[in-house]
């Protein structure tokens, strides 16, 4: 049909092509010149020269040879010359470009490329070998162009920004790549398909780049982002596979003797970062971000902070593996990142490490990270960021032998071997009982700055005074709903080998106290064995010091703070602490200031379990008040009488406050209980002098206890009296007053029964002429006695019919010499004034008279303590 006829294909032609030969052509162009829309005029060719011969159309034909010279007016040329094969449509070329001056080549460009360096200076030079097939003639000789042992070389480059008033600036003394080769596919056009080099060399590569206060990078505005076109599924090349990815390649690329410089105007104040002095070297680059990249780098940063790093980069997924070595390097240039969020000045800070980091980033799970080796930081100095003052410090911190990984969110951390030297620190409790060390970080990001280590003004309601006493608390938080939901993330696992500090100092200042207390900690010396959070084991520690240079600090014990709970089983103790200093404490909870005196402690505190168990030894030397004060928060109890009753005859007072409890009691305080403890102990020496006197919690020594209706000392009275002598032997300010009591239903009893014996004594006496005192009656005898001294007494005897007195029992007889007695008010006084004198007889030999004070005697139990002691005694106070 016509219709299929139309499409059928027309006949090949039978006639043989044209065939042309060129014998020779040549051409001479003295000027060239160049006009397009720039401002910037093209450099002139002010020399062309070009000429082929032998081309020829002929298939058999030998290649032409052909030739290309140009000159431009600033000296630049350019050498390109080959063969050429017009059947084939095959070429080669040899090209050879030099002394090309790049700034007056890229100046037309400039307001069409927009770049953001403009090169003032700079020189090209490219070497190449050019081989190009325009058509395919097989399968295995495909349409393509190849560059081949390319060099391309540029010297003496400067190019500073294009902009107005920025430093940013790229300069180098020479860029040289060799090796190149480029593969270009002809079959589509010009596709590029491969592009490869051996070795880039920068030297001396100086680039200074800057990010603008908005973003910009170079002065150039960070545009609008247009989002990526979707691809087209409609059409005739919805079907067309896909190009083949280009092939990048670059086996090394080394800078020598270059340097950079960062700064970033994003943050306030500007942040400078600079690396002078570098050599990198990079292999094996390519557009396959799976396969590792060889890098070594050694540079000095930020002065003279060096930074040595060598191993591998894997971009894709992302892995690091590297030996890292840092010497000196300065850390102040991170300041102004951390500026919004913290109270602080880093005006000084030098990172060490050298070690092993390795870095991974599975897809599947989270960052692997992990450092071992040595790191450290040297010369630290930490300011107030409100005023400048001094508030942490120190010359070296170094952890050697340092493990640490990170695997998503589980940590496992050997610190190594932990030393720190040379070290300071301001420790301020400010005037609303909060460490100043919490105020490090702002509350807000961008709020305004608070001072560190200067006092700050206290709030308009009063500070809390330590509480005196304060009942516990019978609710307990209901297990369903927990203060704090349990994380899910693992424990972290710690340990460390060894801390070891040297060379410390701690000012202390507390803002709480008004007026202001302030001590010195220095010579702090200290050593802390290995722990691990994975072990039961504890570390044993030692630190030492002195407290303002002078009173000697000793810490010692057991320590495991990395435990699920802590454990804690340390002793401290200071000697010879000057309590002047202690006089804004004093002045405020005690109502008096201290003249003079020291202190000495000795504390034991261990944890175990969440429960506390401690005591504090304190030693007081010489303890002077001075001055009342008018403090509200004053005490309102006997101090000057407590101090008096507790210091000894050599000025001395000994003191231990045991504490208890239970830290997981949100209630629990140490510093509370020691308060209350104090105050208790105040309280006892009202309520109890005596107890607090003896030491031993017992009231024994506030009386002496007499047989009823006795006046005479026992032994063990005598032993009681000599007890209390040496107390107040050792305590010379105290005097003793004595009163002497008689209780009627004790001792009316007691003195019958002292009537009948004495009644006794006389008639045996009388019978043997013995002195009444000397006589002593034994118990078998007992009965002769009492029947003589019965029928001596003149008393109303029972008698028979005949008015004889009846021989009746002993129990009747004596109960009828009982009632005979002479009994009575003025008896039981002057019981009680027997006693009275007999206690201070006996005293007065082991003290001055003067310091025992007899008082009114008194008859009944009116008045008597409810120490659960006997009534007829002589009871003790303290003056």
């Amino acid at each position: 049909p016509a219709s299929n006829a139309a499409h059928e294909p027309a006949p090949a032609s039978t006639a043989a092509p044209w065939s042309w030969q060129i014998g020779q052509l040549q051409f001479n162009v003295a000027r060239l010149d160049a006009q397009t829309q720039s401002t910037q005029a093209w450099p002139v060719i002010d020399q062309l020269r070009f000429k082929v011969g032998g081309l020829s159309s002929q298939a058999k034909a030998a290649p032409a040879a052909w030739q290309l010279n140009l000159h431009d007016e600033h000296d630049a040329t350019l050498l390109a010359q080959g063969h050429v094969q017009a059947a084939r449509q095959m070429v080669d070329a040899q090209l050879n470009l030099s002394k090309v001056q790049i700034s007056p080549w890229l100046a037309p460009l400039a307001d069409s490329l927009k770049l953001p360096l403009r090169v003032e200076q700079g020189q090209l030079a490219v070497q190449a070998q050019l081989n190009a097939r325009l058509t395919a003639a097989s399968a295995l000789e495909p349409a393509e162009a190849r560059l081949v042992a390319g060099h391309v070389a540029i010297g003496q480059l400067r190019a500073p920004a294009a902009k107005k008033g920025l430093s940013d600036q790229v300069a180098f003394d020479e860029l040289s790549l060799d090796g190149i080769q480029v593969l270009l596919d002809l079959n589509e056009g010009a596709a590029l398909r491969q592009v490869s080099a051996d070795k880039l060399t920068l030297s001396k590569l100086t680039a200074a780049i800057t990010r603008g206060s908005q973003g910009e990078w170079l002065g150039m505005s960070p545009g609008p982002t247009t989002p990526a076109p979707k691809p087209s599924t409609q059409g005739a090349g919805a079907n067309k596979p896909a190009s083949p990815v280009p092939q990048f390649s670059l086996k090394e690329l080394h800078c020598s003797a270059c340097q950079f410089a960062f700064k970033d105007q994003g943050v306030s104040p500007a942040a400078a970062f600079e690396l002078h002095q570098t050599d990198l070297h990079v292999a094996d680059l390519s557009q396959d971000l799976s396969r590792p990249i060889a890098l070594e780098l050694d540079t000095l940063a930020q002065g003279k902070g060096r930074v040595r790093i060598k191993g591998s980069v894997k971009p894709q997924p992302g892995q690091v593996d590297a030996r890292v070595n840092v010497a000196g390097l300065d850390l102040r240039a991170i300041q102004p990142y951390i500026d919004p969020m913290v109270n602080i000045t880093l005006a000084g800070a030098k990172a060490q490490a050298d070690g092993l980091f390795k870095l991974q980033m599975p897809a599947n799970r989270g960052m692997q990270v992990r450092y071992q080796g040595r790191l450290g930081l040297s010369d630290v100095r930490v300011l107030d960021r409100v005023n400048d003052a001094d508030f942490l410090s120190w010359q070296g911190l170094s952890l050697d032998g340092a493990d640490v990984a990170l695997d998503g969110d589980a940590v496992d951390a050997n610190l190594g071997r932990i030393a720190l030297k040379d070290f300071y620190g301001r420790l301020i409790i400010n005037p609303s009982g909060q460490l100043n060390v919490a105020g490090i970080m702002r509350h807000e990001a961008g709020a305004q700055a608070r001072s560190l280590t200067t006092p700050e003004p206290a709030a308009s309601s009063p500070a809390p005074k330590p509480v005196v006493a304060a009942a516990p608390s019978t609710t307990q938080p209901a297990a369903s709903a927990p203060l704090l939901a349990a994380s899910s993330k693992p424990a972290p696992k710690l340990r460390w080998q060894q801390i070891l500090l040297s060379k410390g100092r701690v000012d202390f200042t507390d803002n709480f106290i008004k007026p202001n207390y302030s001590a010195r900690l220095t010579q702090i010396e200290g050593d802390v064995s290995a722990v691990s959070s994975t072990k039961p084991e504890p570390a044993t520690v030692k630190i030492s010091g002195a407290v303002d240079d002078a009173a000697p600090l000793l810490i010692t014990g057991q320590l495991h703070p990395l435990g699920p709970k802590l454990y804690t089983d340390i002793e401290a103790s200071a000697k010879g602490i000057e309590l002047t200093r202690m006089t804004p404490y004093a002045a405020r909870y005690a109502g008096y200031a201290i003249d003079k005196g020291t202190l000495s402690v000795n504390v034991h505190y261990k944890v175990d379990g969440g429960k506390l168990d401690a005591s504090n030894k304190i030693f007081l030397d010489q303890l002077t008040f001075g001055e009342k004060t008018d403090s509200p928060d004053a005490v309102k109890l006997p101090v000057l009488f407590a101090v008096s009753l507790l210091k000894n005859s050599k000025g001395e007072i000994d003191i231990n406050l045991p504490i208890s409890g239970s830290l997981d009691d949100p209630q629990f305080s140490v510093g509370g209980i020691i308060w209350r403890v104090l105050v208790n102990l105040i309280t006892k020496a009202v309520t109890a002098p005596f107890a607090l006197l003896s030491g031993g919690g017992s009231d024994e020594l506030g009386y002496v206890a007499f047989d009823a209706g006795q006046g005479e000392l026992t032994d063990s009275a005598r032993q009681r009296l000599d007890s209390l002598a040496a107390k107040l032997v050792d305590r010379p300010a105290l005097k003793l007053a004595a009163t002497g009591r008689a209780d009627p239903a004790v001792d009316e009893e007691g003195l019958r029964k002292l009537h009948v014996d004495r009644l006794m004594r006389a008639a045996k006496a009388k019978a043997t002429g013995e002195a009444p005192a000397d006589v002593q009656i034994a118990t078998q005898e007992r009965s002769t006695w009492l029947a003589a001294a019965y029928k001596a007494a003149d008393i109303k005897k029972p008698r028979n019919l005949i008015g004889i007195a009846r021989a009746l029992p002993d129990a009747e007889m004596e109960a009828l010499l009982k009632a005979s007695a002479p009994v009575n008010a003025q008896a039981l006084r002057d019981l009680a004034n027997q006693r009275g004198d007999q206690v201070k007889a006996y005293l007065a030999h082991k003290l001055p008279p003067e310091r025992i004070l007899l008082t009114a005697s008194r008859v009944g139990t009116d008045g008597l303590p409810d120490d659960k002691g006997p009534s007829s005694r002589v009871q003790f106070e303290i003056k």
